[in-house]
C-alpha cells in the first residue's frame, strides 16, 4: 500500500471529503481485522475489535498529524490496544499466549528452499511457536510487508527492540526448521520445539 496514497486521502478527509475515509478504511480493513484474529482468535470479536479501530480513527483523524514512519502505523498499535480491551473484558486474550493463525506466512526472508505446501505448514507451524512480541514483528514485516520502522511505530516499541526480535525470531526460525529437517520431520509434534 503506498504511503503516498495514504496521505493523500488522509488530507482529503481532513479537508472534509468523508469519501476519502471510507477508501482509507477498504484500504486498511482486511489487514487490520487480520491483526484482531491473531489476537482474539474469534472471528465476531475481530470484527468488533476492527470497527472500533475505525471508530476512533474517525473521531482522531481530523486531528491528527502524521509522524515518523507509515501514515498508517497508528491502526497497529489501536488494534493491539483495542484487542487487549475486548480480551480484558471477555477473558479471552492472555499476555504470553501465542497468536491464532489465520492464513499464509509468505517466505520473502529466504527461508524457504522450496515453494510447497509443506514447507509453509512448517514455516507457519514454528511461527506460531514464537513469543508473542516475535510472531507480531515477524508478521508485521514478512507477511504485511511493514518496514521495520513501521513496525516499531506500529507496535510502540524502539526500531532496536524490533530489529533484535526480528532477528532472534529468524535465528530461531532457522534452528528449528534444522531440527525438523535431521529428524525427518515436516512439522514439529506437538509440544513443538524449543
Amino acid at each position: 500500500m503506498s504511503d503516498d496514497h495514504d496521505e493523500r486521502l488522509l488530507r482529503e478527509f481532513q479537508s472534509g471529503d468523508e469519501g476519502a475515509f471510507d477508501r482509507l478504511v477498504r484500504r486498511h480493513q482486511d489487514v487490520i481485522y487480520r491483526l484482531a484474529l491473531r489476537h482474539l482468535c474469534d472471528e465476531d470479536l475481530a470484527v468488533e475489535a476492527t470497527q472500533e479501530v475505525f471508530i476512533r480513527a474517525w473521531r482522531k483523524l481530523p486531528r491528527w498529524k502524521p509522524g515518523p514512519g507509515s501514515v498508517f502505523t497508528w491502526p497497529y498499535r489501536t488494534t493491539t490496544m483495542v484487542c487487549r480491551e475486548l480480551g480484558r473484558g471477555r477473558q479471552r486474550l492472555r499476555l504470553g499466549r501465542p497468536l491464532c493463525d489465520v492464513g499464509d506466512i509468505p517466505d520473502d526472508r529466504g527461508l524457504l528452499a522450496r515453494d510447497t505446501e509443506e514447507a509453509v505448514a512448517r514455516l507457519q507451524s514454528l511461527v506460531r511457536r514464537l513469543p508473542p512480541r516475535q510472531q507480531d514483528v515477524v508478521w508485521l514485516h514478512a507477511y504485511e510487508g511493514l518496514a521495520l520502522k513501521d513496525v516499531a511505530a506500529a507496535l510502540g516499541i524502539p526500531l532496536g527492540t524490533v530489529k533484535s526480535n526480528y532477528h532472534k525470531a529468524l535465528c530461531s526460525l532457522r534452528v528449528w526448521w534444522s531440527i525438523l529437517d535431521d529428524a525427518g520431520m515436516s512439522v514439529p509434534p506437538t509440544g513443538g520445539v524449543r
